[in-house]
This record gives C-alpha cells, structure tokens and sequence, in this order.
C-alpha cells in the first residue's frame, strides 16, 4: 500500500501531501532512505518517530495554515494512529486516486468469499483531497 501511495506523491510532486508516521516510515524505506519532499507527517507523540529527520512535521492544530493538497491513506496503519484517522475523517474531501484490494487466493477461486472482511490480502491505498475546515457532522 504504502509503495502505491509513494508513486502517486512521485507522479504527483508539485503537491503537497499529508500522512501519517507508520506510513512515511514504510515510504521513506521504498524510497531508498531518501526523503520525501512533497510528504509531511502528521505529529502523533507517543505513535512511533520519523525515521527521516527532515521530514516536516504538522500538528493538528497547524493543519488549518498548511498547504495540504491531499491525505496519503493507508488503511493497514490507519487503526493505529488515532489522531491521524481524526484529520481524515474530519477533513477529507473527495477520492483522488484508490487502488484495487488485492484478495486472497481463495477468493479468486471462489469469488462469492470475498464478501468476507477476512477475504482482502491489501487493501487499497487512497489519496483524498485535504479540506481545510472540518466537515460539519451532523443536520
């Protein structure tokens, strides 16, 4: 997932992303220990460090004066940084760019199991486009 999220940042490098820390570690090390320079991360104390020391690092409350163009989503990580799925779920606009899940081999070869939660090997990696001002909630 995270070696599809770090293509479309490559094809994608005049904008600016946003992700969390699992996620830019994991793309850091696909990058061949360079750095990301279209990728910030999420401050999340106490959820793991940056392995990259240059990478720039955004906390919530300075979301609302970056210039994030879109959220790296990778949903293996998502679970385990809590207030990185807060930005996402408050700030999210519209699907960008989502792969195809990648099923198990016994979904291939019985397709009414992928159904099943237990059925996805990968889940898609998504870009959405960042919003600013929180998404209202409610009537």
């Amino acid at each position: 997932v995270s070696r599809e999220l770090l293509e479309y940042a490559g094809r994608h490098s005049e904008q600016m992303f946003l992700t969390d820390a699992r996620t830019i570690n994991e793309m850091y090390i696909l990058n061949g220990v360079q750095p990301l320079s279209n990728v910030a991360v999420l401050d999340e104390p106490g959820r793991g460090s940056v392995f990259d020391g240059s990478a720039k690092m955004l906390s919530p409350g300075a979301l609302s004066e970056a210039k994030i163009d879109g959220l790296l989503i990778n949903e293996i990580n998502l679970a385990k940084m809590p207030v990185f799925r807060l930005v996402y779920e408050g700030h999210a606009g519209p699907l960008l760019y989502e792969t195809q899940p990648e099923y198990r081999m016994l979904c291939r070869l019985i397709p009414m199991f992928k159904r099943s939660t237990l059925a996805v090997r990968k889940p898609p990696a998504r870009v959405v486009a960042f919003r600013s001002v929180l998404n209202s909630v409610g009537p």
